[in-house]
């Protein structure tokens, strides 16, 4: 998988940090 640093302003990706058992989203971070 390659990320289109391109696609977001300041070259900032987001990722997301999910609980693997519940599927909550417990972080979204830059």
């Amino acid at each position: 998988m390659t990320i289109d640093f391109k696609k977001y302003a300041d070259n900032l990706v987001p990722a997301v940090i999910q609980d693997d058992i519940t599927g909550k989203v417990l972080m979204l971070g830059f």
